[in-house]
């Protein structure tokens, strides 16, 4: 092979690598969803905590310990932006799908990539 070829081979699979790499991304992270549709899903499974204006006041916000984060602040303590900075959709499905342990954030993990994505895109209007 000739050192033309060689270099241009080298070219390609940094490309690819470079591709599959940015591919690798989560989804919640590559693509908007539906803030409609993620009220709907608030609406269904966090507001009995978080309260229906994301206030933190829901129903067993009382009862709770660490209290329910209050959305309209914009001020997140698991994330990996640095602290007053929002969280990335990335730090927010992480969340969503895993819980926080040691608190009342249960995981989530039955939502599809979807409903966690519409329920973020809803986030980010509070």
């Amino acid at each position: 092979m000739s050192a033309r070829r060689r270099d241009a081979a080298t070219a390609l699979a940094a490309v690819m690598v470079s591709a599959l790499t940015l591919g690798a991304a989560p989804l919640a992270a590559q693509a908007g969803g539906n803030p409609a549709r993620g009220r709907q899903v608030y609406e269904r499974y966090c507001v009995q905590c978080h309260g229906a204006r994301g206030d933190g006041a829901g129903e067993v916000a009382r009862w709770s310990q660490p209290k329910p984060r209050d959305f309209r602040q914009g001020v997140y303590k698991f994330s990996s932006t640095r602290y007053g900075s929002l969280p990335t959709p990335a730090d927010l499905d992480r969340v969503i799908q895993d819980g926080l342990y040691g608190t009342r954030m249960p995981p989530f993990a039955a939502l599809s990539t979807r409903e966690r994505r519409d329920v973020i895109a809803f986030l980010q209007t509070l």
